[in-house]
């Protein structure tokens, strides 16, 4: 992810969006360095990684942010389980979630565009 965005986001890792959402670490953040949305991605390979990113998501919404975004990135689809109610609920909540493993190039084309990335 940091060489694919390189020039045009700066990705902070292990961290958080900002001091106000500290009880939610992102495992990354995009910051673009122009125009765009600061996102904060959740490299979720467990329902509770997966319920974190869906936690911000809905700070987000409380407190009206709109230029912040929150993607779940499931790194490998094998073992997840995702016919459960709680992955299902989670993963309509975030803004995104991509599925990493086997589409490399397609999730971080989707987190470029989620982050308003331009020619990512």
């Amino acid at each position: 992810m940091a060489h694919r965005f390189a020039g045009i986001a700066t990705i902070d890792v292990n961290t958080f969006v900002d001091s106000r959402f500290a009880d939610f670490p992102a495992d990354a953040i995009i910051r673009p360095r122009h125009h765009g949305a600061v996102t904060a991605v959740f490299v979720a390979q467990t329902i509770d990684k997966l319920t974190e990113a869906m936690l911000l998501a809905q700070e987000l919404r409380i407190r009206r942010e709109s230029g912040t975004r929150v993607a779940a990135v499931i790194e490998d689809i094998k073992g997840f389980p995702l016919q459960g109610r709680k992955a299902q609920r989670a993963m309509n909540r975030v803004h995104a979630t991509v599925f990493y493993r086997g589409d490399e190039d397609g999730a971080l084309d989707r987190l470029a565009e989620l982050a308003g990335l331009q020619a990512a």
